[in-house]
């Protein structure tokens, strides 16, 4: 692993280290503060997986995918988090709908921006080797 993919390999982890301790201090039965995230790429793999850890801890999930009517298991979450999961359509290769969802979510304050979506421009624009 070279160095730059270690640094942010590690940057990585401490980020949700951190966000994830302060959990606690973030939420507030007294005040009803639930703190929110946004997930992107929330539908399966390690996104869901956040989603899921993120909803028993409390806060408000809004999980983000490219086709939302597809996502069976962030659907079936909404069943059980129906006040605190949010499930909105992204895709983070269309600029004009991450403008769009910029403008519905404008009045809504967001704690952690989990960035877990992305994009291959195959073998020859990896930085971070194959």
């Amino acid at each position: 692993m070279n160095k730059l993919s270690k640094f942010f390999t590690n940057l990585l982890t401490v980020t949700l280290f951190v966000g994830l301790m302060f959990n606690d201090q973030l939420r507030s039965e007294e005040t009803g503060y639930s703190p929110t995230t946004l997930i992107t790429g929330a539908n399966r793999g390690i996104g869901l997986e956040f989603t899921k850890q993120y909803l028993q801890k409390g806060w408000k999930v809004i999980a983000t995918c490219r086709t939302p009517d597809r996502a069976d298991e962030l659907n079936n979450l909404k069943k059980n988090y129906p006040d605190h999961l949010s499930i909105m359509r992204l895709d983070v290769t269309d600029h004009n709908r991450i403008d769009e969802l910029s403008h519905q979510l404008s009045d809504v304050p967001i704690d952690v921006l989990l960035n877990n979506a992305g994009i291959s421009g195959g073998s020859s624009n990896q930085i971070f080797g194959t």
